[in-house]
């Protein structure tokens, strides 16, 4: 039998950082945060240039483009992000949101993060 070989993009990390305060309204006080989610290629063949995709509870932040990866090779993509209301936030890190990239495994793509603020 004849083995396929395919890329496999997958989030290993996602961190948060950088937790700066803003300002304060009525609904309470604002911070921003960098993301930084790093991107690996652990499948068999190499990854075509992508994008990934960092989200706070749900809301996208931001499509960043994620460079080609050889196989077993990494990446990391960061991002600040601004107005984020204190308390438990869920950090999401999406690699290959748009299916740019045929992989081995499209269901491991995704890497979530609870974080506090302040």
């Amino acid at each position: 039998s004849q083995t396929i070989l395919s890329p496999d993009l997958i989030v290993t990390n996602l961190a948060v950082t950088n937790k700066t305060f803003l300002y304060s309204n009525l609904t309470g006080d604002y911070y921003s945060a960098m993301l930084i989610a790093t991107i690996r290629n652990s499948g068999s063949a190499s990854a075509t240039a992508s994008s990934t995709r960092l989200a706070v509870d749900g809301v996208s932040f931001s499509d960043a483009s994620t460079i080609s990866l050889s196989p077993g090779q990494s990446t990391f993509i960061s991002r600040v992000m601004s107005n984020i209301l204190q308390g438990t936030r869920t950090a999401r890190a999406t690699a290959d949101i748009s299916n740019q990239v045929t992989e081995s495994n499209e269901g491991n793509n995704i890497l979530t993060s609870s974080f506090s603020l302040p």
